[in-house]
């Protein structure tokens, strides 16, 4: 919109000029030149434009899964951490005046 109106370097450039420096079509810039001018009638007249960004789709339609035919899996048995080798074992130094608790 500034360009086109000449609010950007004093000069009003065409839709052409204007594409070929984004790599667009001039119909396209005239697309956004529409929807920038609505959205500005929109606002002058008090309302609050609609958000920006992606279209709000429709809910898709759940699909029931299938039940699973067969036996039911077998239980996944829980992780066990592993015991520390011979040697390896770290003891824990207690200072005097502590007491370990068994």
């Amino acid at each position: 919109m500034r360009r086109r109106t000449g609010l950007v370097g004093g000069e009003r450039q065409t839709l052409d000029d204007i594409g070929k420096e984004y790599g667009v079509s001039r119909e396209r810039i005239r697309q956004l030149e529409t929807r920038a001018r609505d959205r500005l009638k929109e606002v002058l007249a008090g309302g609050v434009p609609e958000p920006r960004g992606k279209r709000q789709r429709k809910p898709k339609a759940r699909v029931r899964e299938k039940a699973p035919s067969g036996p039911a899996p077998a239980p996944v048995a829980e992780a066990v951490p592993p015991t520390p080798r011979a040697g390896t074992r770290k003891t824990a130094q207690v200072s005097e005046g502590q007491e370990m608790l068994s």
